[in-house]
């Protein structure tokens, strides 16, 4: 008996730990505290550099928003197993107890056949089944539609993943870019500084106007406010990156370092027909779309399988006890069995039900209609995208050239004025326009370089393919990456 209870006691455990969910993490410390419990994030212990693709394969592992597609994916898949099972025959059972009493010893002058007092009490149990034969194609065209619907979920979670990739290069490198634009700002301090610094010598001993003095504090004032914006934006981008990449508190950590980009300018390798083809044969969306149809037509059809006759086959066995115990009458006790059993098909035939099969049907139709036209204008958006990402990688790597090229010569020019306006050559406001050419052109420059960058993940995201970004940053960085991503995939395993 005590072993009884003590598997009784397990039993009910493993029903109540099923049933136990753990509580949501809601103050900060209890995010942080869930954060460093979780082995997925344990992997990345020790990792001081972050590329483009191990921030891509971070997200891929702890970005809710993806992880929430897989139950997504269950689910459907789920529908798609019910679907299968509208084959199996149906097989039901009751049983029944139950007592009755009757008591009529109130009545005046009862016949002779009324019993006074009956106490009945009857059990019985029964088992059915029914298999369904025929019903048009209904359950066929309904499993067609429901896997398709499977696959629909899959190719939207294939999607989620690459829009996922997508925003976090982007993310990437918009800290890069803010990153050079605070350093462009620091660069520019330091030469306003040091104009400032000459400057007050010469305006206490008289070689320059005050006007000329007060202009190299504004400027300086203005690279401040400059370098402070770019510190904001950085900030702000590392705030999302790590959003994306599911850190739990929304921070990068610490000592996380960025690989900055390199001087190399590249531009696409294919003709824009490649790309375009790739697209329109790989994207998830459009897989996705494709299924749709196929799902929308399905149910077109099923529709149709509402006119036919629905034929089903059952059998029924069942058993039934009854007993009575009476007072006041001829016999003071009566019990009988029941068997029954039973088989036969079928088949009912819906004639008419004021045209709502027919209407329905219509719907249906309408539906599969508006699918391909949703197809149809998603092929018009991918194409879009292809040709704009293609479009802004060459125009960013020709524009990247045409900036290095004017670095070169906006460097010289502002070192000339720099010797001509103390020599008293120049005015202030040559110096400065000077100053403000070479400051433009390095911030053109490091936009122009991110674009490329950009557009390069943006027209690869295109087309559905690996984002292969290593030969746009530094290659003596390269060798120590790859040691890492040995490392990180020995701990993650394939």
């Amino acid at each position: 008996m005590k072993r009884y209870w003590i598997v009784l006691g397990a039993i009910a455990g493993l029903l109540v730990s099923g049933c136990r969910e753990a509580p949501l993490a809601e103050t900060l410390e209890e995010i942080r505290e869930q954060y460093a419990a979780d082995p997925e994030w344990r992997a990345f212990d020790g990792v001081t550099t972050l590329t483009p693709a191990l921030a891509q394969k971070i997200a891929e592992r702890n970005n809710p928003d993806f992880e929430a597609t897989l139950y997504a994916v269950n689910a459907a898949r789920m529908r798609y197993y019910q679907a299968v099972g509208a084959y199996s025959p149906e097989i039901s059972g009751r049983f029944e107890i139950g007592q009755n009493i009757l008591d009529r010893d109130h009545i005046v002058n009862p016949l002779p056949t009324t019993v006074p007092y009956t106490n009945r009490f009857n059990v019985g149990a029964s088992l059915r089944a029914s298999w369904l034969l025929f019903d048009g194609l209904a359950r066929e065209l309904n499993v067609l539609a429901s896997r398709s619907e499977y696959r629909i979920s899959g190719s939207r979670r294939e999607n989620v993943l690459r829009v996922l990739k997508r925003s976090v290069v982007f993310a990437y490198y918009d800290v890069l870019l803010a990153g050079e634009m605070e350093a462009i700002a620091e660069s520019d301090i330091q030469f306003q500084e040091s104009c400032l610094q000459q400057a007050s010598v010469r305006f206490n001993s008289g070689f320059i106007a005050k006007g000329d003095w007060l202009g190299f504090k504004i400027d300086l004032n203005r690279a401040r406010t400059m370098q402070v914006q770019a510190r904001q934006q950085r900030e702000v981008a590392r705030y999302a990156l790590a959003a994306l990449m599911g850190y739990p508190d929304g921070r990068l950590p610490p000592g996380l370092k960025l690989i900055p980009i390199a001087d190399a300018i590249r531009k696409p390798e294919l003709e824009l027909e490649f790309y375009l083809n790739e697209a329109l044969a790989r994207r998830p969306d459009l897989r996705a779309m494709r299924e749709a149809i196929d799902a929308a037509r399905y149910r077109k059809y099923a529709g149709l399988s509402a006119f036919s006759p629905v034929v089903n086959a059952y059998g029924t066995v069942g058993y039934q006890r009854k007993e009575d115990w009476m007072r006041g009458y001829d016999f003071s006790r009566s019990s009988w069995d029941n068997y029954n059993y039973g088989y036969g098909i079928t088949a009912d035939w819906l004639i008419f039900n004021g045209l709502q099969r027919y209407n329905r049907y219509r719907e249906l139709r309408e539906l599969y209609k508006e699918s391909r036209l949703q197809f149809a204008q998603t092929q018009l958006q991918v194409l879009n995208e292809v040709e704009t990402a293609y479009t802004i990688y060459r125009s960013s790597a020709e524009i990247a050239e045409l900036y290095r090229q004017t670095m070169d010569w906006v460097f010289k020019q502002r070192n000339l004025v720099v010797v001509e306006y103390w020599a008293g050559n120049v005015t202030i406001t040559r110096l400065r326009g000077a100053q403000n050419d070479l400051i433009s052109a390095e911030g053109g420059l490091a936009v122009s370089l991110i674009e490329m960058c950009k557009a390069n993940a943006q027209l690869i995201a295109a087309v559905n393919g690996e984002v292969e970004l290593a030969p746009l940053h530094n290659p003596e960085t390269i060798p120590v990456l790859d040691k890492m991503f040995d490392r990180l995939e020995e701990k993650f395993g394939e």
